[in-house]
């Protein structure tokens, strides 16, 4: 292990690498070197604002590839990344092609992460029903987007969330690891956390589809309003005509799910408005 400071902060790496580039974006005044992706993250000041940058193309000390394959998956979110303009993902300003590597740079969201809550989603669990029904309304229309354009929803998992409290909005900070249609699992296991991966996503060979990313919709529920664990109708916490639609979500058997992203979009919107209006601060 090498380790590396850029502006007192230590990066720790398997061998030495080139990092300068960062000094033309501004000062460094955060480090993750701890990621399993193989990418690097910084926060960069400009002087006049902040900015939040990923790296790949460095040997990463838990990644266990080769960091081309780190830049390979960088390059290929930059389209989605560009498709999901306007959409609650952190927005790409700049991605910037490198002697060593490949930088994409985001504007820096001022939030919290979930993964500093004991209770992964606590934070979220504790908003007023309205905002829970704006974060999840709008995290499927991004699902449905990307479906749309023969992307599926992976790689889920609650580090891939940001949360503003202020505004009680949720992001998506990452989309790389989104798999392109038609998809087969050669691995034996998708990427993402357990609790957001269907049944096929753990059987090699297995077609991996629309169904699978309805699955992980079902489950996103689960987190907000139930037990993602046990999925069980005595531990939800939100209107009872939701939990139906995402008890049928989360189904082992594929056929049992909606047929559909946008099917089950259509038909979560349809059981919101049946929703009374007096339970919505609630």
């Amino acid at each position: 292990m090498v380790v590396q400071s850029l502006n007192g902060l230590s990066v720790r790496l398997k061998e030495e690498h080139d990092l300068s580039f960062l000094d033309e974006l501004g000062q460094v005044f955060y480090v993750n070197d701890a990621l399993i992706s193989g990418n690097l993250s910084f926060g960069i000041h400009t002087g006049t604002r902040r900015l939040f940058v990923k790296y790949a193309g460095a040997q990463t000390l838990y990644y266990p590839n080769s960091p081309e394959t780190a830049v390979v998956r960088l390059q290929k979110a930059i389209p989605l990344y560009q498709l999901l303009e306007n959409e609650p993902v952190n927005q790409l300003e700049a991605d910037l092609d490198l002697p060593n590597g490949i930088a994409l740079v985001f504007p820096w969201i001022n939030g919290i992460s979930p993964h500093s809550s004991n209770h992964l989603l606590e934070p979220v669990q504790s908003w007023p029903l309205r905002f829970k029904l704006n974060a999840l309304d709008q995290l499927y229309s991004l699902f449905a987007k990307c479906a749309k354009h023969d992307y599926l929803a992976a790689g889920i998992d609650d580090g891939n969330f940001l949360i503003e409290p202020l505004s009680r909005q949720l992001y998506l900070t990452s989309v790389d690891w989104f798999l392109k249609m038609p998809h087969r699992n050669v691995r034996g296991r998708i990427p993402g956390a357990s609790w957001y991966i269907a049944p096929e996503g753990y059987q090699l060979g297995a077609r991996i589809d629309e169904l699978s990313v309805v699955y992980t919709m079902g489950a996103l529920a689960m987190a907000f309003f139930g037990n993602r664990i046990n999925q069980k109708k005595k531990d939800w916490k939100g209107p009872e005509n939701l939990f139906f639609l995402a008890s049928a979500a989360v189904s082992e058997k594929k056929e049992k799910r909606p047929y559909s992203v946008q099917s089950f979009l259509d038909n979560w919107r349809l059981s919101v408005l049946d929703i009374p209006i007096s339970q919505y601060e609630q």
